[in-house]
């Protein structure tokens, strides 16, 4: 057998960790615009290469997807048949493992408010189902004008903190519940996920606290300072949420309270 010269050994693993990492890529759907007469543009991303079936719906899931892998679905079925035939909505990734689809939407008053809801499967062998995206619900609107999102925040607060995160999703921290004579601090956080429409109730603040501040670090995570506490006390108490986890840990104290 020939001996691997200095180099080949090098190449070798470093082609197999290249290859490995093509195939962990999971399969993902992100979603921008959604504004009538605009365009509403599609983003799969996963293995390059891949072959892949986007659905969308006007209804949620699950919807169970018998004799494949995947096993079910979170939007409805109604529509599979229109997807299939749509430009766009099969095909295979590209050697980057990106494939665009941009939708213009017509400006049509029936689709003002409407609720859609858009998931993509990757398939192997044709017309198995092996793995599913993320789902992303849109919502279309006139543009310039304020719109509801589907659902309301699990509690009611005012003064909170509002901080967009790296990854799209928003931080809603603490903030007064009761009335403007009679208010009470907060601990719970939730957090408001785009891609769903939806608010999230988290694990709760260490310090209930409302009118405080709270900042975005360079990591991605966020530190919360001051504010009153729940019997309207001023806080110096700060701490900081960690999207990885989903939790907050207390941090050092400020030398003065603040709000």
């Amino acid at each position: 057998m020939t001996p691997l010269n200095k180099f080949a050994v090098p190449t070798i693993l470093l082609s197999l960790a290249l290859a490995a990492r093509a195939e962990a890529q999971p399969m993902k759907l992100d979603v921008t615009g959604g504004g009538l007469g605009q365009t509403l543009t599609l983003t799969n991303s996963g293995q390059p290469g891949a072959m892949y079936f986007m659905l969308m719906s006007l209804t949620t899931g699950p919807s169970v997807l018998p004799g494949h892998p995947v096993g079910s679905i979170d939007l409805g079925l109604e529509l599979v048949g229109i997807c299939v035939s749509l430009p766009g909505f099969v095909g295979y990734l590209d050697g980057s493992g990106v494939a665009v689809l941009p939708l213009p939407v017509p400006v049509m008053p029936v689709l003002d408010n409407l609720n859609v809801n858009f998931q993509t499967l990757r398939v192997e062998n044709g017309n198995t189902f092996v793995e599913k995206s993320n789902l992303w619900r849109v919502t279309f609107d006139t543009p310039g004008q304020y719109a509801y999102t589907l659902n309301n925040l699990v509690q009611a607060r005012a003064f909170a903190s509002v901080n967009a995160l790296l990854d799209g999703t928003v931080l809603v921290a603490g903030g007064g519940t009761g009335s403007m004579t009679s208010a009470t601090g907060l601990s719970s956080a939730e957090l408001y996920r785009p891609n769903l429409e939806a608010f999230t109730l988290l694990s709760p603040m260490n310090s209930a606290r409302a009118l405080h501040r709270a900042m975005r670090l360079l990591d991605g995570r966020v530190l919360l300072t001051g504010g009153v506490d729940g019997l309207g006390a001023a806080v110096a108490a700060g701490e900081i949420f960690n999207p990885a986890t989903g939790g907050f840990t207390a941090t050092g104290s400020m030398s003065v309270a603040r709000v």
